[in-house]
């Protein structure tokens, strides 16, 4: 395409024209979420990965030992916030991905136990970049499906936006969704 032409962002369902691969607003997006600067980890690091609602957190509570620390955006966003978990908006999301990748830095050097990573990744590739950035050497992914995904989230009174932005985000991830070998996958 000629320079100087803008062309729709690459982020699904945004409709900005840009000269860039995303516009603005998801271009900060995308380098807060893949951040540059954080280590390799020492000790274990299993990423844990699904969509909204598959069971990742119950997952690491359930499989993390007393010494183990999970590292879970939802979580930072909410003790940053002081608002129940899933209450904390967009607007708590720069804070608590610069928080969230403190943390990760902290850990990388000063776990004691294994660190649980909680993020979607729903592709082979993402998955790939953040386990060779962290150096995670167990990936799980949760296969959820999206029916029971959305199930669990209009069931759950501690998510407040509508099914429909749910049944948005869970499609959007499972539209995305690549196995990866070596992934540790679990069909719920």
């Amino acid at each position: 395409m000629p320079a100087g032409i803008k062309r729709p962002c690459k982020t699904p369902g945004c409709r900005e024209l840009t000269l860039a691969a995303r516009c603005e607003q998801h271009e900060d997006e995308a380098s807060l979420a893949r951040p540059i600067g954080l280590r390799k980890f020492r000790g274990g690091l299993t990423l844990v990965c699904g969509p909204p609602a598959s069971g990742k957190t119950t997952y690491c509570l359930n499989q993390a030992s007393d010494d183990d620390e999970i590292v879970d955006l939802d979580e930072v966003k909410s003790e940053l916030s002081g608002l129940p978990i899933h209450k904390a908006g967009d607007g708590w999301l720069e804070i608590g991905l610069r928080e969230r990748d403190r943390r990760l830095v902290y850990l990388a050097e000063n776990a004691k136990g294994r660190t649980w990573f909680i993020v979607g990744a729903p592709s082979a590739k993402e998955r790939q970049e953040w386990a060779d950035l962290l150096g995670a050497d167990v990936v799980v992914v949760l296969e959820t499906s999206r029916p029971e995904c959305l199930r669990r989230c209009t069931a759950d009174t501690e998510r407040e936006p509508s099914d429909k932005y749910y049944a948005g985000i869970i499609g959007r991830w499972w539209k995305n969704y690549t196995r990866r070998q070596g992934d540790v996958v679990i069909e719920a």
